[in-house]
């Protein structure tokens, strides 16, 4: 296993261990994707998310598991 090999796996493990739902700007920071990406798969790819008031907020766990589940 190479090196690149190892990223997601480590990431997606210190997602899984953060304690506070994510807003979707945070989530698209640690991902290194748009904010429209993100609204792109709450939206379209079924990433789990709750409304909160006005904002959107991401349950770390769930986000992990979902990104687990799509790993090339």
């Amino acid at each position: 296993m190479s090196q690149v090999d190892n990223v997601l796996p480590s990431f997606l493990t210190r997602l899984s261990r953060e304690k506070t739902p994510l807003s979707v700007k945070e989530l698209a920071k640690m991902l290194n994707v748009s904010v429209r990406a993100v609204y792109y798969a709450i939206e379209k790819d079924g990433l789990p998310a709750i409304r909160v008031g006005g904002s959107i907020r991401v349950d770390p766990v769930h986000a992990a598991k979902w990104l687990r589940e799509r790993q090339a």
